[in-house]
């Protein structure tokens, strides 16, 4: 077996691991046939596990930290309706 970062750019499949060369000389893709072996259960827990992931980045910029504050003190308004009419009602 090849070193991956020698392998690229070329044709020569010697140097692809040994289970990808057993799939391309059966003529199946090997993504697939790796996708075949993980049972439903396993998929799923990863899936899940995918989204408790935090998609918060940090701070990458001034704009992007000012957009999130906005959206979290947004998010925190709650309107009070009846309020609001008695308000428009004495206009």
């Amino acid at each position: 077996m090849g070193d991956p970062i020698m392998c690229q750019g070329r044709t020569d499949p010697s140097c692809l691991p040994a289970p990808i060369q057993e799939c391309a000389a059966n003529g199946v893709d090997y993504e697939r046939a790796k996708l075949l072996e993980i049972s439903a259960d396993d998929a799923e827990r990863w899936e899940r596990k995918k989204k408790k992931r935090n998609p918060d980045i940090g701070f990458s910029d001034y704009a992007a930290a000012q957009l999130r504050q906005y959206q979290r003190l947004t998010r925190q308004i709650k309107p009070d309706m009846e309020e609001y009419q008695k308000e428009r009602e004495k206009q």
